[in-house]
């Protein structure tokens, strides 16, 4: 329609057409072209939506907001059993494992394949041989193309399956971000990796 229209742009689609393949090129080049404004999460987006687009003079930065007041509220709720949906260990062993002085590695992020959790588990272990006192935790949402499936057989292959800790559909992973010393983001590609900001206002170090 003939209006003032914004379409916002949250990742680097030339990477989703070419890793995942779920966006067709013609159809944003349209969309891209024809909005009076292109809203792009972060400077970097600017470089591949025009890309596709051949246009810049619509492309506007807006930058995501951040909500610190509820995460800090939320990280001080108990982390309770009826937290998430599934886990790969008990609920027992996964809270023993958060109250312990191991230290502990976290990632955040859908279980998909751009995330590159199995590459960040093959890393966990090589750390892990030489830091036995140490857990990795990866929460994510719902699974695309098997991934969770796919990370639980990598972990018992690697005879990780009490030190690598999978969480699904979380609604308040802030629980135990707050409980682990390290975020660490494995990130093939991002828009705006809003859970590096999440991590730093808890104050965790970032890897």
């Amino acid at each position: 329609f003939d209006g003032n229209n914004t379409i916002f742009v949250h990742n680097n689609m030339i990477e989703e057409i070419t890793k995942k393949g779920n966006q067709q090129w013609d159809v944003l080049k349209y969309a891209y072209r024809n909005y009076r404004n292109v809203a792009v999460v972060t400077e970097d987006m600017i470089k591949p939506t025009k890309k596709i687009s051949c246009r810049a003079d619509n492309i506007k930065v807006v930058k995501n907001t951040v909500r610190y007041k509820e995460i800090l509220e939320k990280s001080g709720e108990e982390f309770t059993e009826a937290s998430y949906v599934s886990c790969s260990l008990p609920f027992e062993k996964v809270r023993e494992a958060l109250e312990s002085s191991d230290k502990k590695f976290i990632n955040i992020g859908r279980f998909a394949p751009e995330n590159a959790q199995d590459r960040l588990i093959s890393a966990f272990s090589k750390f892990h041989k030489e830091n036995p006192d140490s857990y990795l935790f990866i929460i994510g949402g719902y699974s695309l193309s098997g991934v969770y499936e796919k990370l639980s057989e990598q972990i018992s292959s690697l005879g990780l399956s009490e030190r690598v800790i999978l969480i699904m559909n979380m609604q308040n992973p802030y629980t135990v971000l707050k409980k682990c010393d390290y975020f660490v983001l494995s990130s093939l590609y991002e828009g705006f990796g809003l859970v590096l900001v999440e991590a730093d206002i808890l104050g965790k170090p970032v890897i």
